[in-house]
């Protein structure tokens, strides 16, 4: 599971309309969530976003959540590792 989790990773990172090519049963997100999210980051920036704009507690979507807070313990440790804030 893992490395499917990591496929649509990295399918995410290369294709232009980023969240559409994942299947709905892997994206439950409800496009107006999806839609509120990628406006977020249009307008402050993808680490902002996560970092410092919200933690997006009205969205129920549980793997989104999981992934927020991977990415935010991944940015936490490079920085830790970097020494950098």
């Amino acid at each position: 599971m893992r490395w499917r989790m990591v496929a649509d990773m990295f399918a995410l990172m290369v294709t232009p309309n980023r969240l559409s090519i994942l299947p709905n049963a892997l994206n439950p997100m409800k496009p107006t969530d999806i839609d509120y999210v990628r406006s977020k980051i249009d307008n402050e920036g993808f680490d902002y976003t996560f970092e410092g704009y919200s933690e997006f507690k009205d969205i129920s979507d549980e793997e989104f959540h999981t992934l927020r807070e991977s990415y935010l313990a991944a940015r936490k440790a490079l920085a830790d590792y970097l020494g950098v804030d």
